[in-house]
């Protein structure tokens, strides 16, 4: 991920070429691993690792760094709190995929007890004609919630009312945390 009017690509972030010359990425992620094994050695980049995304998110917002590692999903929802700031400038092929894995023929019925619990996230896989999948996040549903409880405030506020709300989250009461979360944060 970039900023839209960074004048910064794919390449030239990833080489060091952007204005800071630097890149972040959450630490101990498959992302950060890659930018060690292909970008260390043969480039002058700065790698700046993370706590968590949204905090290298937020470091690329305020112009701190010229680009963000991440998983695509993770991506979907920088990009769902930031439309306006922020794009992605491509996609890094690491053969991962994300998948539910069930045996042959779903004898015991679980994809769709699967696809029900990601519907109540609010989350939908969409595969167009050519194949290619895309994930929605569904406006109102608890992961939009997450998203705007956790891409935007300061961190230090995100962790000061994480510490007052999540017993509500370990309780299983999803609705109630987000809206504990906002109401702390007051948004």
């Amino acid at each position: 991920m970039v900023t839209k009017d960074s004048g910064v690509n794919l390449v030239s972030a990833l080489t060091g070429n952007g204005p800071k010359g630097a890149v972040g990425a959450q630490n101990a992620t498959s992302g950060f691993w890659w930018a060690e094994d292909n970008l260390l050695s043969d480039y002058n980049v700065d790698l700046h690792g993370y706590e968590t995304y949204p905090s290298a998110v937020l470091d690329l917002v305020n112009g701190r760094i010229d680009a963000v590692i991440q998983d695509e999903p993770a991506s979907q929802a920088s990009l769902a709190a930031y439309p306006e700031t922020l794009k992605i400038a491509g996609i890094i092929n690491t053969q991962e995929y994300f998948g539910f894995l069930v045996q042959q023929g779903d004898p015991s019925g679980l994809l769709p007890k699967i696809n029900a619990a990601l519907s109540d996230l609010g989350l939908t896989v969409e595969t167009s004609a050519g194949g290619v999948q895309t994930l929605t996040i569904a406006p109102g549903s608890f992961v939009e919630g997450l998203t705007e409880i956790y891409f935007g405030p300061d961190l230090d506020d995100v962790t000061a009312a994480w510490s007052a709300c999540k017993d509500l989250l370990l309780s299983g009461d999803l609705e109630a945390y987000v809206a504990a979360m906002k109401d702390e944060l007051g948004l």
